[in-house]
């Protein structure tokens, strides 16, 4: 997909948190480290940029939120 895909994607389901599009070189490295070869994969990143979840598949927008709330009201 393209970055203009993403951003129509975000606007089209009112996302306000940040989404990032990996490269292939990402999608390979990532692959390679956690043992994944499908897609969609969604990695939750925390503040500390350590990968705090991985979703394989399709996930409603409401679990990902509940996730991304519960990470922005941890302490440090």
């Amino acid at each position: 997909r393209s970055k203009k895909q993403v951003v129509k994607f975000k606007e089209a389901y009112k996302i306000n948190y940040p989404v990032a599009m990996a490269t292939r070189e990402i999608v390979k490295a990532y692959s390679n480290i956690y043992r994944i070869m499908y897609i969609p994969i969604t990695f939750i990143i925390d503040k500390n940029g350590n990968v705090y979840d991985i979703y394989v598949g399709y996930k409603p927008k409401e679990d990902f939120e509940r996730i991304l709330l519960k990470l922005l009201n941890e302490k440090d």
